[in-house]
């Protein structure tokens, strides 16, 4: 039955409830039995209907081992970005679909193993798009670096219905200068909290001279913290690591360093990116057509901060930088270097 039936139903209802008013005072008892009834029976259809498509979405979501279990292998994304937002993930995202082994999903931060897992993992399968033959699906979602304790366990029970384990896939982790990319966090926030007057500056530091921790912007780029929670579910050869700052300034050669790391053949070159003079940055160049990240999402100008700032949280991250290296086999240069921070002072 449809909503349109009930919308019928009840402007009969109210037409016998009308009669009823003006009815003689002999049948008005019988009549308005017939509309409690008739309200009774109504009130029972639609609790049904809600139930039983309740009851449909949730057994369309727990059969989905009765898909053919090689299709859904196929969809299921085998190459992960986990993180870290702000530090380039769009940049690499569009980088890496234009490899010919590489293909995208439909939504963009799809976080399903973090925000929407209740959706079910038939909803999360809807979302992919059909790979080819020699395709890998691509799955970007930085928030689950954030939350390791929680997406990996539940992507290991996700992959035991594709006959699929952790070894079978690969996880990309981007990272760019800690305090660039708390400001960029920070424009970022501001655009959903347009009444919040202040800066960048008040927010993560406190009045003491402490980083304010509670600011996400300013934790976030704590990437060893992070880092090491996944290290516990996934072996480091098993995480390719991509320097933001420099996919920002040499696309061409970060990109063949990260094919190298999935084990995928060299095929993005110099014919795949042109340079924006005007907006400084990087397009990007498939099958003849040219994208370019949109003004209103990408390039935002970053505030200025103080000197005294961006000395606090240099200190501050200059431990986790350190375990950063490490573990990376990489010395990014970020010790107070300022290069890309518009300083007040």
């Amino acid at each position: 039955m449809s909503y349109q039936h009930f919308d019928i139903i009840d402007t009969n209802l109210t037409t016998l409830a009308r009669y009823v008013i003006v009815s003689d005072s002999r049948i008005r008892g019988t009549l308005l039995a017939s509309v409690l009834t008739v309200s009774f029976l109504c009130c029972y259809m639609c609790i049904t209907l809600y139930q039983d498509s309740v009851t449909i979405y949730v057994k369309q979501d727990c059969d989905i081992d009765r898909y053919n279990v090689s299709d859904l292998q196929r969809k299921f994304p085998r190459l992960f970005i986990i993180g870290f937002g702000k530090s380039g993930t769009y940049a690499l995202t569009k980088s890496l679909q234009m490899h010919p082994s590489i293909i995208g999903k439909e939504a963009q931060e799809i976080k399903y193993f973090d925000y929407l897992y209740s959706n079910g993992l038939c909803w999360y399968i809807g979302q992919m798009r059909d790979p080819g033959p020699s395709q890998f699906m691509l799955e970007d979602s930085p928030s689950y670096i954030l939350h390791c304790s929680i997406v990996f366990p539940r992507l290991t029970e996700a992959l035991k219905h594709f006959n699929l384990g952790l070894s079978d896939l690969k996880f990309i982790v981007i990272v760019r200068h800690p305090i660039v990319r708390a400001i960029s966090d920070f424009v970022h926030w501001k655009l959903h909290k347009p009444n919040n007057t202040k800066s960048f500056d008040d927010m993560a530091i406190d009045s003491k001279g402490h980083p304010i921790l509670k600011f996400g912007s300013t934790s976030k780029s704590r990437y060893s913290f992070y880092i090491k929670q996944c290290l516990e579910f996934v072996p480091s050869n098993q995480i390719c690591f991509v320097n933001g700052d420099m996919l920002k300034t040499s696309p061409v050669l970060t990109m063949n360093k990260l094919e190298k790391c999935l084990g995928l053949p060299s095929n993005i070159s110099s014919d795949n990116f042109v340079f924006n003079r005007i907006r400084k940055n990087f397009c990007f160049i498939k099958n003849s057509e040219i994208e370019c990240p949109s003004t209103s999402k990408k390039g935002r100008p970053h505030p200025k901060i103080t000197r005294r700032t961006a000395d606090i949280l240099m200190k501050f991250y200059e431990p986790y930088n350190k375990e950063l290296y490490e573990i990376t086999g990489e010395d990014y240069g970020w010790d107070y270097n300022y290069d890309e921070i518009d300083i007040a002072d």
